[in-house]
């Protein structure tokens, strides 16, 4: 599984509010629509970090960097 479908799967997983057409519009901000909470950002964080092996570096993490796919992606990458 690449690592899109991997964080695509996690995100579906993580809040019911979510839905693959949600994820591929980029017009809607996952944070400030209301899609995930920081709640769910602290469980997404751990699921990259599991899937990665590695930690996130914390001074990369703001609402932004949660705020759509691409940047969520680019976060992993």
């Amino acid at each position: 599984m690449k690592n899109k479908e991997k964080i695509i799967d996690l995100l579906l997983k993580t809040s019911s509010k979510l839905n693959k057409k949600i994820l591929i519009d980029e017009k809607k901000h996952l944070i400030n629509d209301g899609y995930l909470d920081s709640f769910d950002i602290i469980i997404l964080i751990a699921g990259i970090e599991k899937m990665n092996k590695k930690k996130i570096n914390t001074s990369l993490i703001n609402k932004n960097t949660f705020g759509s796919l691409s940047k969520i992606l680019k976060l992993v990458k």
